[in-house]
């Protein structure tokens, strides 16, 4: 008997792109689905257009107010009834073998994740070869993170992998809320907890690049504080593993450059036990004069 498959999808204004995206799940090949919708406060017709595909009995739709990305996703796991479970973006394409190819996998190698590889479209230009991936022995999920943390198997990103809904049930693993970044905790927190992972280099999705506007002061002060939180994640659960360490030091120069190159106010760091050295103080004071011309003038 095929395992149920719980599709967790956010929809926060993203009308042009739904149907498109919601095709691609409900006509997935492997039928055995749970696809949870949560609508998150969208102010386009976003809500109507979900409604068209709650004729389809295998689809849940929920509403609350804003709570960004992270909050509606935390909702529809409280949702979901999925043995396993994979996080789809609502304007993006998943092929429509891909949930049957890689469930295929995961029940005959007993796997709780399977990472897969993805290609990227848009109006602009991007980086083609981004999401694609070698395939990988099986590991327990430590054991991947120490040997591909630094490398392009490893991937944050939550529509790169599908995994066992008790892993996050039973270690209590949830996206930080009301934050950007959050794939970056979550995605390490559950292929640590993992016993049986691999990665096949498969291309089962299409990443849609699409325009947004030009990030303001306030939102890289936003993304300065997310960063932030995301390095004292891994310092209070994974200072002694050395993938989790890697981390720590990786956030750490991340949050330096943005702080420094952007001009951004150094009460960002209020709260949190992170101070930048006098000497990358030296080192981007002349990025951070520009930056603050540029936020003056």
């Amino acid at each position: 008997m095929q395992p149920l498959v719980s599709i967790i999808i956010p929809v926060y204004n993203v009308a042009p792109y739904l149907r498109e995206a919601l095709d691609s799940v409900v006509h997935q090949t492997y039928k055995n689905l749970d696809i949870i919708i949560v609508n998150d406060g969208s102010t386009d017709n976003s809500l109507e257009i979900a409604q068209e595909y709650t004729v389809d009995k295998r689809v849940k739709l929920f509403s609350q107010k804003n709570q960004g990305a992270s909050g509606a996703r935390n909702l529809a796991f409280e949702k979901a009834t999925g043995a396993f479970f994979y996080c789809f973006d609502p304007d993006d394409i998943l092929e429509l073998n891909a949930i049957n190819e890689c469930m295929d996998i995961i029940q005959r190698d007993k796997l709780d994740i399977l990472g897969f590889s993805a290609t990227s479209f848009g109006d602009f230009k991007f980086k083609e070869d981004r999401y694609l991936r070698n395939n990988s022995a099986i590991s327990s999920g430590q054991e991947f993170l120490e040997e591909h943390i630094a490398s392009s198997a490893y991937r944050v990103l939550i529509w790169l992998y599908i995994a066992r809904k008790s892993i996050i049930d039973e270690n209590n693993i949830r996206f930080i809320d009301r934050i950007p970044h959050q794939d970056e905790t979550f995605t390490f927190d559950v292929w640590y907890h993992a016993e049986r992972v691999k990665v096949i280099d498969s291309v089962l999705y299409r990443h849609r690049y699409r325009p947004g506007s030009t990030m303001t002061r306030k939102k890289k002060e936003i993304n300065a504080i997310a960063l932030l939180k995301v390095r004292q994640h891994f310092i209070e659960r994974y200072a002694d593993f050395s993938a989790g360490q890697y981390q720590i030091n990786k956030f750490y120069y991340r949050i330096i450059r943005l702080i420094m190159k952007k001009g951004i106010p150094f009460s960002v760091m209020d709260g949190f036990d992170f101070k930048i050295p006098v000497k990358y103080r030296i080192k981007y004071l002349p990025h951070r004069f520009w930056a603050y011309l540029r936020n003056v003038f």
